[in-house]
Formats: C-alpha cells, sequence, structure tokens
C-alpha cells in the first residue's frame, strides 16, 4: 500500500474510532474493533510499538466483554503473537500462543 492509500485509511479509522469515543463506553466491544483496525494500520505502516499497544487495548476489552472461545478475542491473539515476532519479543509471542492452546481445549461459547 502506498503513503496515500495510508494516509487515506488512518484517515477515515481514526474519524470512525473519534465517533466511537464520543458515542460509547470506553469499554464497548465496538471500540475494541476500530483499536483493532487502527493496530493492523499500523503495524503495515511498520509502527510495530503502536501497533502492539493499539492491539492490547482491544483485547483487554474484547477479554472484558467475551468469553475466552470468541472469535475476536482468538483473532486479537493470534494478530499479537505475530506481532510480537517480528519485533523480537519471543517470550511474549510463546506467553500469547500458549494461550491460544489453552482457549483452544475450551467448548466454544
Amino acid at each position: 500500500m502506498n503513503q496515500r492509500k495510508f494516509a487515506e485509511a488512518e484517515e477515515v479509522l481514526q474519524r470512525a474510532l473519534l465517533i466511537r469515543q464520543k458515542s460509547l463506553r470506553a469499554d464497548h466491544p465496538d471500540m475494541a474493533f476500530s483499536l483493532h483496525n487502527l493496530a493492523l494500520l499500523r503495524w503495515g505502516q511498520s509502527k510495530l510499538a503502536d501497533a502492539e499497544d493499539l492491539f492490547r487495548q482491544a483485547l483487554s476489552i474484547r477479554e472484558a466483554a467475551f468469553a475466552p472461545t470468541n472469535h475476536d478475542v482468538i483473532t486479537t491473539l493470534e494478530d499479537l503473537a505475530v506481532l510480537y515476532d517480528q519485533q523480537g519479543k519471543v517470550a511474549e509471542a510463546k506467553s500469547v500462543r500458549e494461550r491460544l492452546e489453552e482457549i483452544r481445549t475450551l467448548p466454544s461459547e
């Protein structure tokens, strides 16, 4: 994706997040959706520390709102594990993957 497309996407995602911040509680699952999407964009821009922070915020909301077996929780954990790998955070990636394995042994929602 070229820089212009990244800038356009960022503008849209930031606007969506701002709208949600004004109309929803900070812990609303839709906030996590916006945070997760913005994290994906930051990741694509190689802003890995920002992406990690946004993924962690989204995960916190999703874990509070949903069961561990929820698709959105699992997706965020999977993305976070791969991001940790890219950052060279081997221990963190391993911890997240172990958690994912535990979740996969649980009955679905």
